[in-house]
C-alpha cells in the first residue's frame, strides 16, 4: 500500500514555488536595478571636467532640432514668468530628487538582497528541521 504524506508533499510544493516563482523574479529584480544604477552612475562620471561644457551644448542642442520650427499659436511666452533665479530654482529641486531616488533604490535593493538572504536561510533552517522530523518519525516506527 502507498503511504501519501501531506506534510511531505505540502513542503514540496512550498519549497517548488519559493525555488520557482518567487525567488528568480527577485534576483532579477535586484541585478536589474543594480545595473541602472550603476549605469547611471558610470554615464554621469563618463564626461572629463574640461569637458561638461560641450556635453551640455551638445545636449541643448539636440534638444532644440526636436522642438517644432513654429511657435504653437496657442502658446504667448511672457518674459516674466521664466527667470534665471527661477530656472536654477528648478534644477536644484530636480537634483535633489533624483539623489533622494537614487539613494531610496539603493535602500530598496539592499532590503531585498537581505530579503532573499533570510529567506535562503528559512528555507535552509526549514529543510534541516523537517530532516530531523522525518529521522524521528522513521524512529518511531
Amino acid at each position: 500500500m502507498l503511504k501519501f504524506h501531506i506534510g511531505k508533499f505540502v513542503k514540496r510544493v512550498k519549497q517548488s514555488i519559493f525555488d520557482n516563482a518567487l525567488l528568480p523574479p527577485m534576483k532579477w529584480t535586484s541585478v536589474f536595478l543594480s545595473a541602472r544604477i550603476k549605469a547611471y552612475e558610470s554615464d554621469t562620471a563618463e564626461v572629463p571636467a574640461s569637458k561638461w561644457k560641450e556635453k551640455i551644448i551638445g545636449d541643448f542642442k539636440a534638444w532644440m532640432m526636436e522642438l517644432p520650427e513654429e511657435m504653437p499659436i496657442d502658446r504667448k511666452v511672457d518674459m516674466d514668468s521664466c527667470d534665471l533665479y527661477t530656472l536654477l530654482m528648478e534644477f536644484t529641486a530636480l537634483r535633489q530628487e533624483i539623489k533622494f531616488q537614487n539613494r531610496e533604490q539603493n535602500n530598496t535593493l539592499r532590503i531585498q538582497q537581505s530579503f532573499i538572504d533570510s529567506l535562503k536561510e528559512t528555507l535552509k533552517l526549514l529543510k534541516d528541521r523537517t530532516s530531523k522530523l522525518e529521522t524521528l518519525e522513521q524512529r518511531i516506527r
